[in-house]
């Protein structure tokens, strides 16, 4: 039995379905008539979990749609009569991080695209661990791949090059494991690769079109901003003085320097948020934008 009482359901400012109560009994075929856009494929969607309504409830055989729960998901799905896939290239993918995050959602600024996207049988939360999944975990290991790949082949021709001439070239590894070197680099550039693919990501479930150029130029202002505040005030408000994000140094003529450092129990809760919390802030937002996707 399907039971649905008090259903609201609209597209942005549309409105489809305005308190729509109706029960479909086992034991009977029903069919669904009406004009294009009255609402017979949403009403479908809504019933098989595909989209969600803004209010009441739908009951299919005991199961809530939108709960999506893998008992009602193997017995009740519906099959569009057309199919829509991202049209990422494969060349697309491994230009650069950024461009392939901006282009995740970029179906959603077309409407008979997005719609295909959004009633694809999956909830919001689903195609968003899709995304994360090729964008974080993929993508970071077939770069990876590539670099080790490419480090590899770059050392091989440089020992051929000191082989041959070896009185003309020589090769001195990098040291990683130097605490001031390139090793404790490595941590806070995954941590900013993570926030800019995050950044892109919701880029791209924000702005309907150019979403790589429009965040671009959001970033690289925030960011233009953010240094011009700080140059600002440090040359305004503490004139005589030299500061970073957590300390500041008050100097003497002597040369001596009167420093105030923050607290720690305020500065490792900024820290852990700036090293971990910005990027599953970001994703968390986009998630957001996507609930709010109902084209």
């Amino acid at each position: 039995m399907i039971s649905i009482q008090n259903l609201h359901f609209s597209y942005q400012k549309k409105k489809v379905f305005n308190g729509l109560s109706l029960s479909f009994w086992p034991g009977h075929i029903y069919g669904l008539l009406g004009k294009n856009g009255t609402g017979k494929s949403t009403l479908l969607k809504n019933i098989a979990g595909s989209l969600f309504p803004g209010k009441g409830s739908i009951d299919v055989m005991g199961f809530a749609p939108g709960k999506r729960q893998p008992a009602f998901l193997q017995d009740v799905f519906i099959v569009p009569e057309e199919f829509y896939l991202p049209d990422v290239k494969i060349e697309k993918f491994i230009a650069t991080g950024a461009i392939f995050a901006s282009t995740t959602f970029a179906m959603l600024g077309r409407k008979d695209k997005g719609i295909y996207w959004i009633s694809f049988p999956a909830s919001h939360l689903e195609k968003l661990l899709a995304v994360l999944f090729f964008n974080v975990i993929a993508f970071t290991l077939a770069y990876t791949l590539c670099f080790f790949l490419l480090k590899t082949i770059t050392q091989f021709f440089i020992q051929i090059r000191i082989d041959n001439e070896p009185l003309k070239y020589r090769y001195n590894r990098m040291s990683w494991s130097n605490e001031n070197g390139l090793g404790a680099a490595v941590p806070y550039f995954l941590m900013g690769f993570f926030v800019v693919q995050a950044a892109y990501i919701l880029g791209s479930a924000s702005f309907k079109k150019f979403s790589f150029i429009i965040t671009t130029i959001i970033t690289a202002a925030l960011v233009f901003l953010f240094i011009l505040y700080v140059a600002k005030l440090g040359k305004g408000s503490f004139n005589g003085y030299s500061f970073n994000l957590f300390d500041l140094k008050e100097y003497k003529e002597s040369g001596v320097y009167k420093e105030y450092i923050i607290s720690p129990l305020l500065k490792e809760p900024i820290l852990f948020f700036l090293k971990f919390l910005t990027a599953p802030f970001l994703w968390l937002t986009t998630w957001f934008k996507l609930k709010e996707k109902q084209i």
